[in-house]
């Protein structure tokens, strides 16, 4: 008992350091939660970790770091604990905790790694063991990113006592701020945004997204990524323009897929600028974008010279596959068969369809893009295996695709809410 009393502690700190009010208390803005201050915090606390990580000498006093985060975080309670009450920060933190708590215990009672979970705790090993970023290369898979590794390394050395499920906790908080954050937005009253919080939450949550695995903190940035994105909309400026370019900057150092989501997000950007057309912007974001990119195959390169997304995958394979049209054709309807399996795995898909199915809010261009999107995630598998083998792309579908699908799904969530929105007028 002692011990998960602790374990909870623990928990709410690292809920103070990532939910630090400082942007906000600076701000005239009144609702802490349903403005985007939190999540440019949240954004700029995430990138100063990535650059910490090539670091050693900021692991070596990360206690220290983390101490001081906390302390700034507590301080700023303190001292504007007026403002952060009328802004009803601490009844939606105490949300968010709670609900964060309760998945946690999951966690804590089937502690297990999942399969690929025992290749991402290498590299939280070597942030928690306070090893050179270069010792990455001598890891299972060199070529995958490490930010989530950071992430639950950071959190687990912090950590009142020896469990690395400190640091996978860091991934349910993140998680479930995510999607009340976007709910937040999306709210027709101040309480349907726990309703509608829990409300997916039940239907996007599995006990495996969080036994190591790395789609879940994909899945999470999205979904901010998008909030950011609908904030630049709203109101275009620069500021606005480069955090929502640091926010899908993330997503290329989470998982190699993220560069589907991070392409994506150019699309929407692209597709934003045929309505406000503010050239200058257009250039910034265009430059910053390819910056970033080129950036991290830069920093992979002098890692290692594995810049692939996964073993087994090369054009060569798509390439063989695409001299073969019965066999093209065989593996896309392979392809198809298998999403429509994994579908049944994640009930909110099966409500996004019926609400597309049956409801008139969601236009044809919204449909075209969510087409666009489960495409673009599904078309990585062509390139799986070449043409004589269809064994490993079976394989690679069973053990993968429902996790590709979660990352897809955070798209579609927006347009979710929208509808549920509509229906609770």
């Amino acid at each position: 008992m002692i011990e998960l009393i602790i374990f909870s502690l623990n928990l709410f700190l690292i809920s103070l350091i990532i939910f630090n009010p400082i942007l906000f208390v600076i701000s005239h803005k009144n609702n802490f939660f349903e403005d985007t201050e939190i999540l440019i915090f949240l954004v700029f606390l995430i990138n100063i970790f990535l650059f910490f990580s090539f670091f050693n000498i900021f692991n070596i006093y990360s206690k220290l770091i983390f101490y001081l985060l906390l302390l700034a975080s507590i301080l700023f309670n303190i001292i504007f604990i007026k403002k952060l009450i009328k802004s009803n920060y601490f009844l939606d933190l105490f949300f968010i905790f709670f609900v964060s708590s309760f998945l946690v215990l999951n966690i804590f009672s089937n502690p297990s790694l999942g399969w690929d979970g025992n290749f991402w705790i290498e590299k939280a090993k070597i942030f928690y063991e306070v090893r050179e970023f270069e010792e990455l290369n001598y890891t299972i898979f060199p070529f995958y990113p490490h930010l989530g590794g950071y992430i639950w390394g950071f959190f687990w050395k912090n950590s009142f006592f020896n469990y690395e499920i400190i640091g996978r906790a860091s991934y349910i908080l993140i998680y479930v701020f995510s999607i009340f954050q976007l709910c937040s937005k999306f709210k027709s009253n101040n309480y349907n945004k726990f309703l509608y919080s829990l409300i997916l939450i039940f239907l996007t949550y599995r006990l495996e997204y969080f036994t190591g695995y790395q789609d879940i903190l994909i899945f999470s940035f999205i979904l901010i990524s998008y909030i950011l994105l609908n904030r630049y909309k709203e109101n275009p400026n620069i500021i606005s323009l480069i955090v929502f370019n640091f926010s899908i900057f993330l997503l290329l150092w989470i998982k190699n897929e993220g560069v589907i989501a991070y392409s994506i997000f150019f699309i929407l950007f692209l597709y934003n600028y045929k309505k406000n057309r503010i050239k200058n912007h257009l250039y910034i974001f265009t430059i910053l974008f390819f910056v970033f990119l080129i950036t991290k195959f830069l920093i992979f390169s002098h890692l290692n010279d594995d810049l692939i997304l996964q073993e087994g995958i090369s054009i060569q394979n798509f390439y063989s596959n695409l001299k073969n049209p019965l066999i093209f054709f065989s593996k896309i309807f392979i392809i198809i068969k298998y999403f429509f399996i994994k579908i049944f795995y994640m009930p909110i898909f099966v409500i996004i369809f019926l609400l597309i199915l049956f409801t008139k809010s969601i236009s044809k261009e919204e449909i075209v893009f969510f087409i666009f999107v489960i495409i673009l995630y599904s078309a990585p598998y062509m390139f799986s295996s070449d043409a004589s083998d269809s064994e490993r792309l079976i394989w690679h579908l069973k053990t993968s695709y429902d996790r590709m699908l979660l990352q897809c799904m955070a798209f579609f969530l927006p347009y979710t809410l929208k509808i549920i929105k509509i229906f609770n007028k």
